[in-house]
């Protein structure tokens, strides 16, 4: 279970990163999860979202067919590093069913839609 993530992102500017990260609340993606009963697919959508300073403070869900399952909420950290911008995504409370890693990349893939250019590199992984 990946908790923590740091992505550097080359090629968009903080103003679309913060645009990014604020239009989160409709997001919703849908995974396959291990469960006691084997693998089930399940709808991964972000709740609710609140920004601090250059934190945002995201809680998702996660939705069988049959109702909500648990959630897990993470907070991701923007900080400008030179030309690039670090991104540092950390599940802070939750089962890990959602790897920080995988939701940092789901964050680049927004990216992609307003600045094509964009360039990500994950440094850190823990």
């Amino acid at each position: 279970m990946v908790k923590k993530t740091v992505i550097e992102v080359d090629g968009c500017s903080g103003v679309d990163i913060t645009e990014t990260l604020s239009s989160l609340k409709d997001f919703t993606q849908s995974i396959q999860i291990e469960t006691p009963q084997g693998l089930s697919r399940v709808e991964v959508r972000v709740k609710r979202i609140e920004r601090s300073g250059e934190c945002w403070y995201l809680r998702i869900g996660l939705r069988k067919r049959d109702g909500w399952l648990w959630g897990e909420d993470f907070s991701v950290c923007v900080e400008e590093a030179g030309p690039l911008f670090r991104i540092n995504i950390e599940r802070i409370k939750g089962v890990g069913r959602v790897h920080a890693d995988v939701f940092g990349l789901w964050i680049v893939e927004l990216l992609k839609k307003k600045c094509a250019a964009v360039s990500p590199v994950i440094v850190s992984r823990l």
